[in-house]
């Protein structure tokens, strides 16, 4: 055996659409971003709206066809997810009992609002069926 480490395989990117997730907590974010890209999803995680944003404005035709928005504590204003819809990207909201009666669940044009509790899986489910839809 050489001495000389083999280079890394390169681990192609995936095909898919793109997908955001904006959620605080890193391990919820983390466990669906990469369920999502084990889908075949091109899936970023963002810990809040104001790196999605910035992210928006500067990859310009990169925007995502969706993004899963976790509400229960998150710092979103209408405003900045509206700037999401705007753009025609589907919004899926994760909400617990009571986010899902707040402001943002009710007045926004969400594709879905998911209801915790419930799996990394399910979610990644709901995703993909939106966009076969």
């Amino acid at each position: 055996m050489s001495s000389e480490s083999a280079p890394e395989p390169a681990i192609p990117a995936a095909a898919g659409p793109i997908v955001w997730v904006i959620e605080a907590d890193h391990w919820p974010r983390a466990l669906l971003v990469a369920e999502l890209a084990e889908r075949g999803y091109n899936a970023y995680g963002f810990a809040d709206i104001t790196g999605a944003l910035v992210a928006l404005h500067t990859r310009g035709k990169r925007a995502p066809a969706l993004a899963v928005v976790e509400l229960a504590g998150t710092d979103a204003e209408q405003a900045d997810l509206r700037q999401l819809a705007e753009r025609d990207i589907r919004l899926v909201g994760l909400a617990d009992t009571r986010s899902a009666r707040g402001p943002l669940a009710r007045e926004l044009p969400w594709s879905a609002l998911i209801r915790r509790p419930c799996t990394i899986g399910e979610i990644a489910d709901r995703v993909g069926a939106l966009l076969a839809s």
